[in-house]
């Protein structure tokens, strides 16, 4: 895992991330942070809930958290991505939206959650750092509490094209032997051999269900979608992720 800090603060440089989540406002928040909000209702049930964030990135997903009636806790690793959730939280009555800096698979959280979500992330490390995280996200679970966790499938199609953001350049591909979702960037102006990499475990459902034994946990449901954006629900064999639920065991 030694490959996250450098990847997701490069993409931060190289995608001019911060100038564009500082022209974001939690007042006109759509797309991608409210359809990841809404999940908490339809898999949580209605009502405030304490909800757990876990790689929070920019905070925009956790500010349209707090929108919806929710009070969070979002915890991420990398600077700028920090202080641009700080920016969020600023936005909002104090103590509704607590900023966290420190790696999830190290850091000591005491309080416990209704709800512990973790989108567009998981599959970080080998499948015992994946059972770990599990177990930790066990620990700071209620009785009746529920995880939100997006799991990338084995069975969407990774074209391999290189696709242009802004000043960057990437490419995503499926590394069939390791079951890894691999996404490369680089500088528009660049070239692809400084490309630095992200790489994903991905799981189908059964072998997801085999790596929950043990952790305290079991998937009570999923629901597929064509993108990270949780915009259209499709079948599993086209789905590029899955949004699982997970419930103590």
């Amino acid at each position: 895992m030694d490959w996250v800090r450098d990847f997701y603060s490069k993409q931060t440089l190289w995608l001019g991330l911060e100038e564009r989540w500082a022209r974001i406002s939690v007042d006109d928040l759509q797309g991608r942070p409210v359809n990841r909000a809404a999940a908490i209702e339809r898999f949580a049930g209605s009502g405030a809930k304490r909800v757990l964030e876990l790689g929070c990135g920019s905070g925009i997903v956790a500010g349209a958290m707090v929108s919806a009636g929710h009070t969070v806790v979002a915890v991420d690793l990398i600077d700028e991505r920090v202080a641009n959730a700080q920016r969020i939280a600023g936005q909002f009555p104090q103590g509704k939206l607590e900023v966290v800096q420190g790696d999830f698979y190290e850091i000591e959280l005491t309080d416990l959650f209704d709800v512990v979500c973790y989108f567009d992330g998981f599959g970080i490390g080998s499948d015992a750092d994946q059972r770990r995280l599990l177990e930790r996200i066990a620990a700071w679970l209620q009785t009746d509490g529920c995880a939100l966790v997006d799991v990338y499938s084995p069975f969407a199609e990774r074209t391999g094209e290189v696709v242009e953001d802004f000043e960057a350049l990437s490419r995503t591909t499926f590394d069939a032997e390791g079951c890894r979702l691999v996404n490369s960037i680089w500088p528009k102006d660049g070239d692809e051999s400084e490309a630095v990499a992200q790489s994903l475990r991905c799981y189908s459902v059964l072998d997801f269900q085999l790596l929950l034994e043990g952790t305290g946990l079991s998937l009570e449901a999923v629901e597929p979608y064509r993108s990270a954006d949780h915009d259209v629900v499709v079948p599993m064999g086209e789905a590029m992720l899955y949004l699982s639920k997970l419930i103590p065991t």
